[in-house]
């Protein structure tokens, strides 16, 4: 990300300082840190806010690494990020990358697996804790969503999904067909179309919730069970006009773009922030995220 940053120039308000507190800062160090800062360019997009020495580690008695780390914001949605850098030096020249000729040990390499190992366990701690204080707010358990049971059912699940997602055309089939008939259970869905996965998700999540206002029966379990990526390619086709042709001819309407223009989804898609959604599909049993789409069904029908 960062390198993408300094192909189009940053804004230039930095810090000087240093996050890490092994980390001494040497004259040298200082000297590092601004050239690095004169490799940021102007971009008013772009604020790095702070610039800072993570680690540093002697590689021989010639080579040193240095990982720095810069706080970006981006002016214009207002989100902020932490993105590393790393850098050779053997106090003459710098590169970004360096090599062990007799065994091809790539340095930045080892050291980039590093950091996303970090990462990835600082990332997963941080889940597990919101896991564990999890509760969903019972304003989710609602008729308007509800394709499957009794409101009042004493065990409710949640299905937060892609209409064109694989996994989840693989998992409703077995949700909704081992709670349909149960007294016990009700079954919520509710859209979150991944756009960057599958452009026209958001056309057949609109067409899906119009179809619903016309008085149609059973849209979603139609939908789900019937496999769009069968009729074109969801991921590549960017196509609405082909996306809604599909739709009408696995549902047996003649919708157009014009009528369903105006149909909004931000409710649904509200929950993916209440629950951080990572992907789809995303379970919620009994106010509970489920982890694994494995052996759902099985494990439902057990209570």
């Amino acid at each position: 990300m960062l390198k993408k940053f300094l192909s189009a120039g940053v804004v230039t308000a930095m810090t000087l300082s240093v996050c890490n507190a092994d980390v001494k800062l040497t004259n040298f160090d200082k000297k590092m840190i601004e050239v690095e800062k004169k490799m940021v360019s102007v971009n008013k997009r772009f604020n790095v806010n702070e610039i800072t020495i993570d680690k540093k580690r002697k590689i021989d008695d010639k080579w040193t690494m240095y990982i720095f780390k810069m706080n970006i914001e981006d002016t214009v949605s207002k989100r902020k990020s932490s993105a590393p850098m790393i850098i050779f030096t053997d106090g003459i020249y710098q590169t970004n990358s360096l090599m062990n000729l007799k065994t091809g040990k790539r340095y930045e390499t080892e050291e980039k697996i590093r950091l996303r190992d970090a990462m990835d366990k600082k990332q997963n701690s941080q889940r597990e804790k919101f896991e564990k204080s999890f509760v969903l707010d019972k304003k989710y358990y609602n008729k308007e969503h509800l394709i499957a049971g009794s409101l009042n059912a004493k065990n409710k699940i949640i299905m937060i999904s892609d209409p064109l997602c694989v996994a989840c055309i693989e998992t409703f089939p077995s949700i909704y067909n081992a709670v349909k008939d149960k007294k016990d259970y009700a079954l919520f869905y509710y859209h979150f179309p991944l756009q960057r996965l599958h452009p026209t998700a958001m056309t057949i999540a609109k067409a899906m919730e119009y179809a619903k206002g016309q008085g149609l029966k059973d849209v979603v379990k139609k939908i789900m069970f019937a496999d769009l990526g069968k009729s074109y390619d969801v991921y590549k086709e960017n196509n609405p006009k082909i996306a809604l042709k599909a739709f009408n001819h696995i549902m047996g309407t003649d919708y157009t773009l014009d009528q369903i223009e105006k149909i909004s989804i931000k409710n649904d898609i509200k929950i993916g922030s209440d629950v951080r959604l990572q992907g789809t599909p995303t379970i919620i049993y009994n106010g509970e995220l489920y982890k694994s789409r494995e052996n759902l069904a099985k494990s439902f029908t057990q209570n």
